[in-house]
């Protein structure tokens, strides 16, 4: 079976997003098999690899709302990843999970007979901790979590680590586990950047795993979704391409 590995954090502008489609391109690069999977009603991934949310006629919200399969909604995209989709129907899928038996496992669910045909399912999640974050950590067997460099992350990351235990602690995923840390954004022209990376490692030595790859900021991230392809197809020798090259070989190694 493979492994599923939720990208979450609930502060937004970390990163997750980016952080899907570059990981899985670079797993893809050293032969994985790799499904992705969004769960943010933003469509982010969509538009990340050339894919035109609005134009969707099935998406991720019919399968967790509709019960819909979820073959039925991924799709190949240019880049050879496999992409489940989202659109803007998925907010509303906020409340009406509400109102669904068992609503916290639908996502869970959906991809129980899809889970062996990949190495890797990767999901992005919204910048939230609501219901469809839930269905987020309900379904992954480990969460990767993206910090970046600036002043308020190590408070949201305590805010996670709470949900975390909540998840666990009410039997909605008793195995999650934090697969492990690392920092986005990283100016190398700043002190500040230095000293957030220095103050969480210090906050966590001990407990969680902070990966070596360090991401940096470049403008090339905002660049690569006009092409819909990653920073790896678009920029390869990019030091954030490589950075992230190297992640997806920490993770690998990872078992």
């Amino acid at each position: 079976m493979g492994r599923v590995i939720s990208i979450t954090n609930q502060k937004g502008g970390v990163g997750k997003t980016t952080t899907v489609i570059n990981i899985g391109s670079a797993l893809k690069e050293i032969g994985k098999k790799v499904l992705l999977i969004d769960m943010d009603p933003q469509g982010g991934l969509a538009i990340g690899l050339g894919v035109s949310p609005e134009l969707l006629e099935k998406s991720i919200y019919d399968v967790v709302i509709d019960d819909l399969d979820i073959n039925e909604v991924i799709i190949k995209t240019e880049s050879g990843l496999d992409l489940a989709p989202s659109n803007i129907d998925l907010c509303g899928a906020e409340l009406e999970l509400h109102n669904i038996d068992k609503g916290a496992f639908r996502l869970k669910n959906s991809i129980k007979n899809i889970a062996n045909k990949y190495d890797y399912i990767l999901i992005d999640s919204p910048p939230s901790l609501g219901i469809i974050t839930i269905n987020v950590l309900a379904a992954a067997k480990e969460v990767l979590i993206p910090i970046a460099c600036e002043y308020y992350s190590l408070r949201s990351l305590r805010y996670l680590f709470d949900s975390i235990s909540d998840i666990k602690k009410f039997n909605i995923n008793r195995n999650l586990k934090i697969l492990g840390i690392f920092f986005t954004f990283y100016d190398v022209r700043t002190l500040h950047s230095k000293e957030i990376v220095s103050e969480i490692k210090e906050a966590l030595k001990g407990k969680n795993r902070v990966f070596n790859s360090i991401i940096r900021h470049t403008v090339r991230f905002k660049e690569s979704p006009m092409i819909g392809r990653s920073i790896l197809y678009y920029a390869p020798n990019n030091p954030s391409a490589i950075a992230y090259k190297n992640l997806a070989k920490e993770i690998e190694e990872v078992k």
